[in-house]
């Protein structure tokens, strides 16, 4: 492959789109101006990944903000729940489950008005087609974009929602039955496990990679749940009624939670634009309660759970604000999961623990001060802050990487100024050999734009001055 030229004919900035996606995956983008400043090639490279690493960056501290409300939903709703089954007042585990997971439905109302809304204007007669044909005229400061565009179709999107939902349901109904039987702080130590499943199965399916620094954050964050685990006084077990049962059970249903965060990333992750990922809850929570139905029925009729609604309205109260706090957390999960990956989700439920052991002291009079107990938090939080410094920069280089390939097989006329990048990161293998003559290039300068950054994935592209 011929050496880059020493100036490219690609304008200065290199800026990013945020214009809204139109009909057949086309961007708005601004024309290029004629006034120009021609750019050394190792420049234009480095526009380029910095405009990535910066959009990255803010996305994943939008993850870790979707993280801190997961955690304070899901234990301000566990700890509700907690206290509504640790009792004798409403012993209704199942129906429990599925108020939460029905409440998804509330996701779903307005993708659905704004899809009935479409569909009826679509229905009106139209003025004429050329109205949009003649936009790029009309508007002289933009232009438009050819961009990759993948979304997942009805029938896509309702298959994915009844897996997921099923999943869900049994997930939440497992944890509901152990609450039962143990702690609510047991419980949530048995959840951060979910770390180890996630890891294996996000490898599994290809949406993260095994690295050294992943394995070690999980053992570090499985030594401070043993440490915390072998703390646990008598005073904790007498206020259970079977905790190995109870621990069992919430296993279980921490091997599903990992399982409903993987499918959903791998689903989800496909996509190149926000549009179905809240009709996807709401078809989530239509398809449990529509599945899960018949299944409360026959928990009913095989006496194993007794079908009422509760007898006092502060516990119906209870319960239905339990649910949507859970609801809340588990939505605020999966969008963390899409901006930062499965593995971080799941890891950032150990940071729970502490909350809900001053929970259980204080509602429970549950105690655990000894040194071993503190050793064991402070493990928890170190594998959380190393893996996420770990994976970080990990999905930043993909995000770049996978751009810059994207956009050589796309335009191979870009191969001259972005491949030498890949070179460096030792990534040509990935890319079609291509021996591309940089005097080919005639005509005005171009721009060259970054457009995306929805599910980690960027598009590069030049545009020509009219």
């Amino acid at each position: 492959m011929n050496s880059p030229p020493k100036h490219t004919h690609l304008r200065s900035p290199v800026i990013l789109l945020k214009s809204p996606v139109l009909p057949g995956g086309v961007i708005r983008s601004p024309r290029p101006k004629d006034s120009h400043v021609d750019l050394p090639s190792e420049q234009v490279v480095e526009d380029v990944v910095d405009i990535i690493k910066t959009e990255e960056r803010k996305n994943w501290l939008r993850g870790l903000l979707y993280l801190f409300l997961t955690v304070a939903a899901w234990v301000f709703g566990l700890q509700l729940t907690n206290n509504v089954l640790k009792g004798d007042s409403y012993q209704h585990p199942l129906f429990v489950a599925y108020i939460n997971g029905g409440l998804f439905v509330i996701f779903g109302i307005k993708p659905t008005l704004k899809s009935l809304i479409k569909a009826f204007r679509a229905s009106e007669p139209k003025l004429d087609d050329s109205a949009f044909n003649s936009y790029d005229s009309c508007d002289s400061s933009s232009i438009i974009l050819l961009a990759p565009s993948t979304h997942l179709s009805l029938k896509e999107l309702i298959i994915v929602a009844v897996q997921a939902g099923l999943i869900y349901y049994a997930n939440a109904a497992l944890g509901a039955i152990a609450l039962q039987y143990t702690s609510a702080s047991n419980q949530t130590i048995l959840t951060t496990t979910s770390s180890v499943f996630t890891l294996l199965l996000s490898y599994i399916c290809g949406v993260d990679t095994l690295s050294l620094g992943k394995i070690v954050s999980v053992l570090v964050s499985i030594a401070g749940i043993c440490l915390i685990t072998l703390n646990s006084s008598p005073s904790s077990e007498s206020t259970s009624s079977n905790p190995m049962l109870g621990n069992c059970i919430a296993l279980c249903g921490t091997f599903l939670y990992s399982c409903y965060l993987v499918l959903l990333r791998v689903k989800i992750g496909k996509e190149t634009g926000p549009d179905n990922e809240k009709l996807i809850f709401g078809l989530l929570g239509l398809s449990i309660l529509i599945l899960a139905c018949p299944l409360l029925l026959i928990a009913n009729f095989l006496g194993f759970e007794k079908l009422s609604l509760p007898d006092s309205s502060t516990i119906f109260w209870i319960v239905f604000i339990g649910g949507l706090f859970n609801c809340l957390s588990d939505y605020f999960s999966i969008l963390a999961t899409l901006l930062t990956s499965p593995l971080i989700t799941a890891l950032s439920l150990s940071t729970a623990i502490p909350v809900n052991m001053i929970c259980d002291s204080v509602f429970y009079k549950v105690k655990s001060t000894s040194a071993r107990y503190y050793l064991g938090i402070i493990l928890i939080f170190s594998s959380f802050v190393f893996a996420n410094l770990s994976n970080e920069d990990e999905m930043v280089q993909e995000a770049i990487e996978e751009a810059i390939e994207e956009a050589i097989q796309n335009d191979e006329m870009l191969s001259p100024f972005l491949s030498p990048y890949l070179q460096q990161q030792g990534r040509m293998d990935d890319v079609p050999k291509m021996n591309i003559n940089t005097s080919q290039r005639t005509g005005p300068p171009t721009q060259v734009v970054v457009a995306g950054g929805h599910n980690h994935r960027y598009f590069i592209r030049e545009i020509l001055p009219s």
